[in-house]
């Protein structure tokens, strides 16, 4: 039986234990988070931007703004590492970074592109402000000894996190229509409609019904015009109904050809 004077072993070593899984954690979630919004933007912009050219443009803008941070504001980090406690730095920049998640939810749920650009660009500059602190936290959260193993455990656990990141942000978040959300109406499915002869024409089919089955979105009308003409009818849909009531819509959702009866319906 130990003595009073006997320190205890178990006191130190539960305390780096703690220190150190946490630092795993914040740094998972960190990653998670930054690979995860970069996807769902990407995704967000093949949802709502129909021209390739501009759409193009818009996945190397998200790119761009990915990488920019850890180029712009890593050496940064490093003094503010070297000139505050990293603990402190960890837990402002991890605060910050939840303030940015909040702000991209809700550019997502808008859903807003410039803003979710907005909410890559400053995600990322979390990440290069917290990437040097974590760093020099190593040594002072393991013995000597463990802290090879440290680094291994913290650059598995990075990887992972941007793989699992990659693959979460790689599933729209639009695969389901949820009528309940959108409130589909008429002045939701705002359409160009082309006539066979290339003139455009600004119509408005009689919408009778818009039901869900399974993943399909399955939506009923009247659209009345020339006789056996053939139409492309595109449908598009927003959060909240224009207040003009002949708004353009915010997302693609597909597109469907028609022909007219003799009935010009």
């Amino acid at each position: 039986m130990p003595s009073p004077e006997t320190p205890s072993l178990n006191g130190p070593d539960k305390k780096w234990r703690l220190g150190f899984w946490s630092l795993i954690a914040t740094q998972f979630q960190g990653a998670f988070n930054e690979n995860g919004l970069k996807f769902l933007v990407i995704y967000l912009i093949l949802a709502i931007e129909k021209d390739l050219t501009q759409r193009d443009q818009m996945e190397l803008l998200v790119g761009v703004l990915f990488a920019a941070p850890f180029i712009l504001f890593s050496l940064t980090g490093g003094f503010i590492a070297d000139r505050f406690s990293k603990r402190s730095v960890t837990i402002w920049t991890k605060v910050f970074e939840v303030g940015v998640m909040l702000f991209a939810t809700a550019a997502l749920v808008a859903p807003n592109l410039p803003l979710a650009l907005a909410a890559i660009f400053l995600v990322c500059t979390q990440g290069a402000l917290f990437g040097p602190s974590k760093y020099g936290l190593l040594p002072e959260l393991l013995p000597q000894e463990e802290l090879s193993w440290g680094n291994g455990v913290l650059e598995l656990g990075t990887f992972l996190a941007i793989i699992l990141g990659s693959m979460t942000g790689s599933f729209p978040p639009d695969i389901v229509i949820d009528l309940n959300r959108f409130q589909i109406t008429v002045q939701e499915f705002q359409r160009k409609i082309v006539l066979e002869s290339g003139q455009p024409e600004f119509l408005h089919p009689t919408l009778s019904s818009a039901t869900v089955s399974g993943q399909n979105l399955v939506v009923s009308g009247n659209l009345r015009s020339s006789t056996a003409a053939d139409f492309t009818i595109d449908f598009y849909a927003s959060p909240t109904a224009d207040p003009s009531g002949h708004g353009e819509g915010a997302r693609y959702l597909g597109s469907t050809a028609v022909t007219t009866s003799t009935g010009k319906v």
